[in-house]
């Protein structure tokens, strides 16, 4: 399983992709550390051992265009193998996974949104 740990005010969280389009989010960790550790407990990888600051809406691992098509499409960018440079996620790879999404049948557009746990 693929994660990645977001910063969000004074806490952090751990989003951890489960199956394509599905995630969930463990909330509430004080430190960084702390949240790395619990991903390390449910084995979970950390690629990129980056956080996420949702705060400031910044995303290193997806470019501007990727991260605003996707959040319209209610895709969950940890669902989209990156393409660009050093894994990065582009426009094209949020615009064919959306397309690939599509013609799967019974799939829908909330199956990217993340569960709370």
């Amino acid at each position: 399983m693929k994660g990645r740990v977001e910063k969000d005010g004074d806490r952090f969280r751990l989003v951890v992709q489960k199956s394509p389009g599905v995630t969930e989010t463990y909330f509430g960790f004080v430190t960084q550390d702390a949240a790395e550790g619990r991903a390390a407990e449910l084995g979970v990888e950390l690629p990129n051992a980056q956080t996420v600051d949702v705060d400031g809406d910044s995303r290193d691992d997806a470019t501007a265009a990727a991260l605003r098509l996707a959040d319209e499409l209610k895709i969950d960018l940890l669902a989209i193998p990156g393409t660009g440079k050093g894994g990065r996620v582009t426009l094209k790879d949020v615009e064919r996974f959306s397309e690939s999404s599509a013609r799967t049948p019974g799939r829908t557009a909330e199956q990217g949104e993340p569960t709370a746990i």
